[in-house]
């Protein structure tokens, strides 16, 4: 912590976003969310995407800030148009439950699929579950799968469990049971169910 602090207080945002996580953890100082949005602040002003999808999440859950689903908004859109697959994820659930924003469900599924293509493996389970359920776009269980899948390999174990349902049932690709335990078995190592 002095080492971190002694950086922070001499500017450099690595020194910075650390203290301000130290500050969220608890980890070697008191919790203290009011600390942690001063530090995350600077580093999300210089420009830092994760400090600033970190900022959006202090603002939306009232961490260190009064809650502000416009201010939550805003962070998030600063670090998903810097590219930050995360804060794409985050936008997108803004727009899709109209939370600080109007509800749009095409701009929902745009930062579902830039997060998603970006890696996020929550995006990707995300938008298996918007075209399973037709929620902002054509229902299509053949790209639900593909998405489900994307996420599951990547070991998102509720990704696991929706892909192992599919193949039980046989929706969006043919039913097979040694693939649907394989799945489940997958999601279960993991603490799913």
């Amino acid at each position: 912590m002095y080492w971190f602090r002694i950086a922070a207080e001499a500017g450099y945002i690595g020194g910075q976003h650390s203290l301000a996580w130290r500050y969220i953890l608890g980890e070697g100082v008191p919790q203290d969310y009011v600390q942690a949005v001063y530090w995350l602040r600077m580093v999300a002003d210089a420009g830092d995407h994760g400090a600033q999808n970190n900022l959006g999440w202090r603002y939306l859950q009232g961490n260190g800030v009064a809650q502000d689903n416009v201010q939550a908004v805003y962070w998030f859109r600063m670090a998903a148009e810097g590219g930050d697959p995360g804060a794409q994820n985050n936008l997108a659930w803004r727009y899709l439950e109209g939370s600080g924003v109007a509800q749009d469900f095409t701009q929902a599924m745009h930062w579902f699929h830039m997060a998603a293509e970006g890696g996020d493996l929550g995006a990707q389970n995300n938008l298996g579950w918007r075209y399973l359920l037709g929620d902002g776009v054509v229902q299509d269980h053949v790209r639900a799968v593909y998405w489900f899948r994307m996420a599951a390999e990547g070991g998102y174990g509720r990704a696991q469990v929706s892909l192992g349902w599919r193949y039980l049932n046989g929706e969006g690709v043919p039913q097979d049971l040694e693939q649907s335990i394989y799945w489940f078995n997958r999601a279960a190592e993991q603490g799913y169910h």
